[in-house]
């Protein structure tokens, strides 16, 4: 582990460390992501995913308004709104197993003129490739399929 340095003792130059994200999920993908959008620095991430591969997994993710910004500030919304599509202002519709008959729909937050940013509704395999391409495109972190944590030292 690289040592403080005198001019700055709390300082640790990010390029002298790796960071490992174990999990390439969606919170995997969108934690690097972040480290490499709020630190460029940071050149040594590395996601490890237990899957041979990237795939279809799981349902519906809803995503708010704060977490859409945060898609924004990394560079993703477009993507993520893209695959969202329209829903004629319902955020969401909850109907019954049974007969498919409409519970309630909650509509969507309008937008308030200058913000784009809306509440989206996305399918998780989707929403996940939109993370896994951003991080292909900028080349911010390797992505390691098919290996598990078996043991961890600290």
């Amino acid at each position: 582990m690289p040592t403080a340095t005198e001019e700055s003792p709390n300082h640790v130059p990010s390029g002298s460390f790796c960071v490992a994200i174990v999990g390439g999920g969606i919170g995997g993908l969108a934690t690097a992501l972040s480290l490499a959008t709020y630190n460029p620095e940071l050149t040594n991430i590395t996601v490890y995913e237990q899957a041979p591969e990237y795939g279809e997994i799981g349902a519906g993710v809803g995503i708010g308004i704060q977490a859409g910004r945060v898609l924004e500030r990394l560079g993703v919304w477009e993507a993520a709104d893209a695959i969202s599509g329209e829903r004629d202002n319902v955020h969401r519709s909850t109907r019954r197993w049974d007969n498919d008959e409409l519970i309630v729909d909650v509509e969507a937050v309008k937008h308030n003129g200058e913000e784009k940013v809306r509440q989206l509704w996305v399918h998780r395999a989707e929403f996940l490739e939109v993370l896994y391409t951003e991080i292909r495109k900028r080349g911010c972190a390797k992505l390691e399929t098919n290996k598990r944590v078996v043991s961890l030292q600290v």
